[in-house]
């Protein structure tokens, strides 16, 4: 059931990103990958030890998020305001680790995303602003009790079915010719806590 839904995610954006591509030479659609560190923000605390007097809270270390963004421009040709407008998706896969456990906190994420490019100073750079909205999977949030099993002798890790959560992201970057640089936020509502990371994304966008 998790793999028709994260499909059906996928089919929905690519119908989103086909009906914006264009029907002559004009280029109007675009693909970026990047990657970059993702900073937790707000609570990341968790208890890692079974000890009820000494739980052992542990924050989480600095980690790293990976992208795939697909977006079109279906009204690059009109010479108005809606020229800078793109729409599209994104997937994205984002990682952390405790220095308690080798166990990794993650999130894959499908967005969908709306830009806006502002009309351009200085050629070629091109400054955006970017909102994104969809479904993340992950075992847990970042301030949910460690996935080690203190009880066991080998403290073997616990596996945990995937939550579902919704989540967004905002931020703005630029584009200098192919090179892609974009900060952005991501709150996604996890069952105990929000978690909340800011991630400072580069890549190339062709």
């Amino acid at each position: 059931m998790r793999a028709l839904k994260f499909a059906a995610v996928c089919i929905l954006l690519l119908s989103f990103y086909s009906f914006a591509r264009a029907k002559d030479e004009t280029k109007t659609t675009f693909n970026s990958f990047k990657l970059g560190p993702a900073l937790p923000l707000g609570n990341s605390s968790a208890i890692t030890s079974s000890d009820s007097l000494d739980p052992n809270m542990k924050k989480l270390k600095p980690g790293w998020e990976a992208s795939w963004t697909f977006f079109g421009k279906p009204f690059l040709k009109n010479e108005n305001v809606l020229s800078g407008l793109a729409f599209g998706g994104k997937i994205s896969y984002s990682s952390w680790r405790r220095d308690s456990t080798l166990t990794p906190v993650t999130f894959l994420g499908v967005q969908g995303i709306a830009r806006y490019y502002i009309p351009p100073i200085v050629r070629p750079l091109d400054i955006f602003a970017e909102v994104g909205a969809g479904w993340f999977l992950g075992e847990y949030g970042f301030s949910d009790a460690d996935s080690v099993d203190w009880n066991m002798p080998d403290y073997d890790p616990v596996i945990k079915r995937g939550q579902n959560c919704l989540g967004i992201n905002f931020g703005a970057g630029a584009d200098i010719d192919v090179v892609e640089i974009l900060p952005l936020v991501t709150v996604v509502a996890t069952k105990k806590d929000l978690s909340i990371w800011f991630s400072l994304n580069l890549g190339m966008t062709f």
